[in-house]
């Protein structure tokens, strides 16, 4: 007892130790590190020596005669076209401005006077004399706070001031500009826990609100000179925050682009050069530090894919405009290879599939829209949906930096398409995924990724849809993966690396992928003196029996006897016709589409269906941020096994197609590690013989075993499992 006591002293000593270090080294660097001093503070002469105008300007000599008021007649001088223009897609506020009318425009706007700030539509709270309360949150969520200080509506303001001249949306404008600025002072160093000043925030309000607003409302009558002089002082304090500090991945290229773009529109600020040779320098680095060279993003989230492509296309908009270039990067091409990664995961109606954190807010038409005008002809086909441009040479792809593979039957609309994930963590915003996946078939969306919803550590449901609970793969007596608690999983670096087998050829697709770091009650921090479980290693195979269905395989290799729970989360949509101890078969409420669920093994089942609890979590879909719905989730159980091999037949059917004429008819085996089966289509029948011995192991060699034979009705023969690593 003495020696457990004295363990666990010594565990809160060092912990105590490491708070105080860390203390210390905050205190240290908040009186000695690096800091940046208000322009606010600067007397009019002082700010003005910050300045330089060009050679020629009537106010180029700041310093003779009242030089504000020739520094505020020079920015009144300037051309609109020198200006930044008014973002049209408001994704803090879910609107894209040039899909509305003008009526609309005006309506959202003048809902937004009264304080409808939130697609959510929860408020801001409001101080005593009138103003926003820009320090509460009234949510649970830091997220929505951070979109408060974003400001993002002011271009939406800005949108319907061009529209009508109203003074009302000027007189807002600058009323909460003057004291966002008097309760905001600027820190005098890096602050990512306080909402107002982390640098994604500042980088994000330049470019999309504070830059627009100010050439948008210069000319105005409520927008005085007093009022003028003041936001030049903050977006000088911006410039210089942004300048001195920065952070990582996709709040980097955020930042960056913040910072050029203050460079680009204010040159007469003596910093200029040096900001945006800064903010060109970081972005060049972070290009070639974030995208893998399968053209996948090192987070490996195809909504961080689509939110770095979007920064990106902002850097290349600046840049096309002020005739630049990154320093050694080709952007075109970098930008070129990341959509056609988000091309080859589309599903077939043209929704994206949502891997790890991040919600999708771009569309195919984006997609379209970019290709067309960059010459892509294939990206553009699938795009428009084959309307335009011409069929990709391939259907289906993988990505192996990025452990994603697509199997796909054609480009259709009611293509038969499953992405499966066999990849690394993505840092942060990782789900605890690994062998999880998708299937769409006949135009339905049947299993799915059930969502981000959150990212409120707090909030119980982000357990769920970070933990394996929430995919599509298997638990370990009802414990996740979590790769998480490994440190090295939270620094997502660029992968040379090959992630899971792949091969590809007219008859099948074929991919696979292992788990062997260990399974534990799932939460995002390690609690103390929890040991994960790595007796267990999962493999999984995905086989596309082209082109109908797929048969999924599970090897489960342990020393010792557990409990094992396999997962399918479906669609809101999709209704449970019939369930047993072994299968299932489910309807989608879209269209009548059908999928079987047939398990094939050795070892005794039992199934349960679950959707919307709450204790535990389960059955849950979410769609955008803060917005879910109950889902089906179908949980098969087995019982105290060790290694166990379990073949899942997935069938996808039409709404004309009859499920009756599909069976299956488990062979018995001839010799021990082999499970054999076939496949009944009515009037032709598949064979396949499976060898679980031959995925026995521990390591990523043993993904190229050939292991599956599959005779088709034809009598055509292959065998899959070398892992050849063929691409699209």
């Amino acid at each position: 007892m003495n020696s457990l006591g004295g363990g666990r002293n010594d565990g809160v000593r060092r912990t105590f130790a490491a708070r105080a270090l860390g203390f210390l080294r905050r205190k240290l660097t908040s009186v000695f590190g690096p800091r940046v001093y208000s322009a606010q503070r600067l007397p009019d002469s002082g700010f003005l020596r910050l300045l330089n105008l060009p050679p020629g300007d009537s106010a180029s000599d700041l310093h003779d005669g009242d030089g504000v008021t020739a520094l505020l007649r020079h920015f009144e001088a300037r051309s609109e076209s020198r200006w930044l223009a008014l973002p049209k897609i408001l994704t803090d506020l879910r609107l894209d401005t040039s899909h509305m009318t003008a009526e609309e425009i005006v309506t959202r706007a003048d809902s937004a006077l009264t304080g409808d700030l939130h697609p959510s539509g929860v408020r801001p709270r409001m101080t005593g004399d009138g103003h926003i309360d820009w320090s509460s949150n009234p949510t649970s969520n830091r997220e929505w706070l951070l979109m408060l200080h974003r400001h993002a509506w002011w271009a939406l303001w800005g949108a319907a001031y061009q529209l009508t001249g109203d003074e009302k949306y000027a007189q807002a404008f600058v009323r909460q500009m003057l004291d966002w600025i008097a309760r905001h002072p600027l820190p005098g160093q890096i602050a990512e826990h306080h909402e107002p000043w982390r640098l994604m925030e500042v980088g994000l309000r330049m470019r999309v609100s504070w830059i627009p607003a100010f050439g948008c409302f210069y000319q105005s009558l409520a927008f005085d000179d007093a009022a003028k002089l003041k936001m030049l002082r903050a977006l000088y304090d911006h410039g210089q925050f942004l300048n001195k500090f920065h952070t990582n991945r996709n709040h980097l290229v955020r930042e960056s682009n913040g910072l050029i773009t203050l460079a680009l529109y204010f040159p007469e600020f003596t910093s200029a050069k040096e900001w945006l040779a800064s903010g060109l320098t970081r972005l060049d680095e972070e290009l070639r530090a974030q995208l893998n060279s399968d053209g996948s993003h090192i987070e490996m989230s195809v909504g961080y894919q689509w939110l770095t492509i979007d920064e990106f296309e902002v850097t290349r908009s600046l840049l096309a405009e002020h005739e630049l270039k990154l320093p050694e990067s080709d952007l075109d091409e970098a930008l070129r290879r990341m959509y056609e990664f988000l091309a080859a995961v589309i599903r077939p109606d043209r929704t994206f599939p949502q891997l790890n954190d991040g919600f999708i807010l771009w569309d195919a038409a984006r997609l379209e829209t970019t290709a067309a005008k960059s010459g892509w002809s294939e990206i553009e086909f699938i795009g428009s949906g084959g309307v335009t441009g011409l069929e990709p040479r391939y259907r289906s792809a993988s990505f192996p930096n990025a452990g994603v593979h697509v199997m796909r039957s054609d480009w259709g609309g009611d293509a038969l398409y499953l992405i499966a994930d066999t990849g690394p963590y993505g840092g942060p915003h990782g789900h605890e995924d690994k062998l999880s996946f998708e299937l769409f078939a006949h135009g339905a969306p049947f299993i799915v990724d059930p969502g981000s919803y959150t990212y409120e550590k707090s909030d119980p449901f982000r357990n769920y849809f970070v933990g394996s609970q929430g995919h599509n793969t298997v638990l370990v007596d009802n414990r996740s993966q979590v790769r998480r608690w490994n440190s090295q999983h939270l620094t997502p670096e660029v992968q040379n690396d090959r992630h899971g087998a792949w091969e590809s050829n007219s008859e099948y697709d074929f991919a696979s992928g292992k788990y062997a770091e260990g399974y534990a009650p799932f939460s995002l921090v390690r609690p103390e003196n929890v040991q994960p479980e790595s007796d267990v290693v999962h493999q999984r195979d995905f086989l596309f029996v082209k082109p109908e269905y797929w048969i999924v395989v599970d090897y489960l290799h342990a020393s010792t006897v557990h409990d094992y729970q396999f997962l399918f989360h479906f669609a809101p949509d999709v209704n449970v016709e019939s369930i047993s101890e072994s299968g299932a078969l489910v309807q989608s409420g879209r269209n009548g589409a059908r999928l079987i669920i047939r398990a094939i093994t050795e070892e005794s089942l039992a199934s349960e269906l679950i959707a919307g609890s709450e204790a535990p979590v389960q059955g849950w879909y979410s769609s955008d941020h803060h917005v879910k719905c109950p889902a089906p989730a179908l949980v098969f159980n087995m019982r105290e096994a060790n290694s166990a091999c379990i073949a899942w037949l997935l069938y996808p059917l039409d709404a004309a197609q009859s499920a009756e004429r599909i069976d299956v008819n488990r062979s018995k085996p001839e010799s021990h590690g082999l499970l054999e089966f076939s496949v009944n289509r009515g009037a032709e029948v598949d064979s396949c013989s499976i060898r679980f011995e031959a995925a026995v192991g521990k390591t990523d060699a043993d993904l190229e075993r050939s292991r599956i034979v599959v005779t088709r009705g034809n009598q055509q023969s292959w065998s899959v499992g070398s892992g050849r690593p063929d691409q699209k």
